[in-house]
């Protein structure tokens, strides 16, 4: 499902693409936890780079 939002002002030229990154987090299995975890730092690092 997705959220149709309008703005008043336009988005910079590089903002392209997705605007937020939803991450799940497993209570139940430390190991995936540790993975999930792990996987969401570097996607951040990534699109700070990009």
């Amino acid at each position: 499902m997705r959220t149709h939002i309008a703005l008043d002002e336009d988005w910079p030229p590089l903002a392209t693409g997705a605007k937020a990154t939803v991450q799940l987090y497993p209570i139940d299995n430390p190991i995936f936890y540790a993975l999930a975890a792990m996987q969401s730092r570097v996607i951040s690092v990534l699109r700070y780079l990009y």
